[in-house]
């Protein structure tokens, strides 16, 4: 009798989260698919209209054939932006229940021996996916042989280097050949491969471990217990634009350095030994909310010691309070926050700088939001795990 065996590439583990991400999915823990979509994320604004833009013409179906399948009226209502509607909401639940993993219920025992190649770079479906998939499996306490590949292939933002390519595919079809064919127990684990610049330089090493975990050592932290202001208006619109991964490939693109009233800024010395990010950064913050809609935009930047900058890893989070349509223009409300950046291996150079930015938008990556408001931000603190 056959086994079955599953390889994965540039998945995700629930598309209503990898869409609207609302910061609520972490690596380190399984998230329930109520968390993914309460409150309704920030629409990753420049994907869904290149999505709709390609599926409008072949993959649809036709607007009102299908209330099952009605994708083109869900995107047009997810950009609509707040407060969003009843069929908003009621499309995010649709989608993961029919159109994610997420959805489907593990089988007695567990899923099929599944291998699973997620970007670092990837900006519509992040390695968040893939360890999310993971966290799942591992909650229900399956033992399904799992493998893991991370590196430089995906959508947007990926350089997807020929080697990368290759030995993912290569490790991936040795993955199936294991179960399938040869009835032995897989490699499993974690196998990453690093971002590497400029787009010229070759791929780094893969590296293997138990998990990602395993290969964190320590980390860096950075922040303040000062407040600082992020607004609805605050940020350079210019920065956003060139940060949009649908029409602009920035991670090996140095931008020039800028300051914007209206941003929070934090910054660290590298010091005299470079640094390996490994995974994904972690904020915590206590944040005094005025206004409606809120939505607070994180960007980890590589600041060079002439000034210049490099995006390394971005991430997005919708806190709870103010996101009611009955919530006036001047109501106040105070939380505490936690999200993640998107996970990346990176390495940042001696006598570089460690810079972590809030921004109360990044149009047109992510949505800029229907409200104004304003962000005090407090207590932030920023930990960097290092490989």
């Amino acid at each position: 009798m056959s086994v079955g065996a599953v390889y994965a590439i540039w998945a995700p583990e629930d598309l209503a989260a990898s869409l609207m991400p609302n910061g609520r999915v972490m690596t380190g823990s399984y998230t329930s698919a109520a968390a993914d979509v309460n409150p309704a994320g920030v629409a990753k604004e420049s994907w869904i209209k290149g999505l709709l833009q390609a599926g409008d013409s072949a993959y649809f179906a036709p607007s009102g054939k299908d209330p099952q399948s009605a994708m083109a009226t869900w995107f047009h209502e997810f950009l609509g932006g707040e407060p969003y509607s009843r069929a908003a909401l009621r499309a995010l639940s649709i989608i993961q229940e029919y159109k994610s993993a997420i959805g489907v219920p593990l089988p007695r025992g567990g899923p099929a021996p599944t291998a699973i190649q997620n970007g670092w770079t990837d900006s519509l479906f992040p390695a968040t996916q893939a360890l999310q998939y993971a966290n799942r499996i591992n909650a229900a306490h399956d033992r399904t042989p799992l493998l893991m590949m991370f590196d430089d292939v995906g959508h947007g933002w990926a350089q997807d280097k020929p080697a990368d390519t290759a030995f993912t595919n290569k490790t991936g079809i040795a993955f199936l050949d294991a179960v399938v064919r040869d009835g032995v127990r897989p490699m499993t684990g974690v196998v990453v491969i690093p971002q590497t610049c400029p787009a010229s330089a070759p791929s780094g090493p893969p590296e293997r471990g138990a998990s990602l975990a395993a290969m964190q050592h320590g980390a860096v932290v950075l922040g303040s217990s000062k407040s600082e202001v992020v607004s609805s208006s605050g940020g350079s619109p210019a920065t956003s634009r060139a940060l949009d991964p649908v029409s602009s490939y920035p991670l090996c693109n140095s931008l020039p350095a800028s300051s914007s009233t209206g941003t929070a800024i934090y910054t660290r010395a590298v010091g005299a030994k470079s640094v390996t990010l490994l995974g994904a950064v972690s904020v915590s913050a206590n944040v005094h909310i005025v206004g409606r809609y809120p939505e607070l935009v994180a960007r980890l930047w590589d600041v060079s010691a002439n000034g210049t900058r490099q995006i390394v890893s971005m991430g997005v989070v919708r806190p709870d309070a103010n996101q009611s349509a009955s919530t006036v223009a001047s109501a106040v409300a105070n939380e505490r926050i936690v999200f993640q950046l998107n996970p990346n291996e990176y390495t940042f150079a001696a006598g570089h700088t460690f810079e972590l930015q809030l921004v109360g938008s990044n149009s047109p990556y992510f949505r800029k939001s229907n409200g104004t408001f304003s962000i005090a931000v407090s207590e932030l603190s920023a930990s960097i795990p290092i490989r």
